[in-house]
């Protein structure tokens, strides 16, 4: 019986935030049939007590406190731990299981969509825990990316990021084994230490999509940025809608949803990279280059002559 709730129709959209994820969370439900669509459910809501209540009934308090600080009740420290070789992938498999066996066993809808950035690291691992999982993975252009972040200041790697304050709830160079950059991490600028994870996260998480057929990585850009051009959503919508066990949900592609846009990045005062300082510039191309221009992006001859 219970091998059987791990078997449900199950998607979930990943990336290294930043990307739109809450997008999917709130507005798949309205596009695929029959789909109860969220966006990390497992946080706390702080503008809505009510949800932040149904989600503590679901959950429970301790795995939404003090759980965010253990692996096996929080997904980002998850993959951490992984990544550290603190975690086997069996072990991972088994707290994935555990951390959503409540939500499969009363889901009330045929497919269940999730959209959460901090599955990023174990996308690969999904597929053993539920058998007909589709995943995505949402890269972004490193230059908006790190501008996004910047313009966050309350977030990763800021002063005020109470999980940098944590050895194991922030990814750094110490999780990887020989990575160059350990020396000098203390060191470095919070837009450095932004560079270097776009490039770490996003190279493991291309490597982790390699391996299996159920993860597929889509570029922020052509979902969203493509002026009224919808073609990369069908894509996505006609991959995740088509599970390995041959089970196929209906959807339909409402370009007025596709036009509305949720958690817009905060306007701040970082600017945008053509008004970068070279140092700046040549940061962000010395820890993201070689993957971006791979990925798609740097190739403006402005860009170039400024990161030459």
């Amino acid at each position: 019986m219970m091998d059987e709730v791990f078997k449900k129709h199950c998607i979930f959209i990943t990336s290294a935030g930043r990307t739109g994820t809450h997008f999917f969370g709130q507005n798949m439900m309205h596009l695929i049939e029959d789909c109860s669509s969220v966006h990390e459910p497992d946080v706390f809501a702080y503008r809505l007590p009510l949800k932040t209540f149904k989600r503590i009934r679901e959950f429970g308090l301790l795995k939404m406190t003090v759980g965010k600080f253990l692996p096996r009740y929080s997904f980002k420290g998850l993959g951490i731990a992984r990544i550290s070789g603190r975690i086997s992938d069996t072990e991972a498999v088994m707290c994935l299981r555990r951390m959503r066996f409540n939500t499969f066993e009363n889901l009330r809808k045929g497919v269940y969509l999730e959209a959460n950035f901090q599955l990023s690291e174990v996308a690969d691992l999904i597929p053993l825990a539920f058998p007909n999982a589709r995943i995505v993975y949402i890269l972004r252009d490193p230059r908006s990316w790190v501008r996004s972040w910047m313009n966050m200041r309350g977030y990763i790697y800021s002063s005020r990021d109470i999980r940098s304050w944590f050895k194991n709830m922030r990814l750094t160079p110490y999780h990887f084994k020989d990575d160059p950059y350990q020396k000098r991490w203390k060191k470095m600028t919070r837009f450095e230490k932004l560079c270097w994870l776009w490039s770490r996260e996003h190279a493991y998480a291309l490597e982790c999509a390699e391996k299996t057929e159920a993860v597929k990585v889509f570029r922020f850009e052509d979902l969203f940025e493509k002026n009224g051009d919808c073609e990369i959503m069908e894509q996505l919508l006609q991959f995740i809608t088509e599970f390995s066990d041959g089970f196929k949900a209906n959807w339909t592609l409402r370009p007025e949803i596709l036009k509305q846009k949720t958690n817009e990045s905060v306007r701040g005062s970082f600017p945008e990279w053509t008004e970068w300082t070279s140092e700046q510039v040549k940061l962000l191309d010395e820890h993201c280059g070689s993957l971006m221009r791979k990925l798609g992006y740097g190739n403006e001859p402005e860009w170039q002559v400024k990161a030459s």
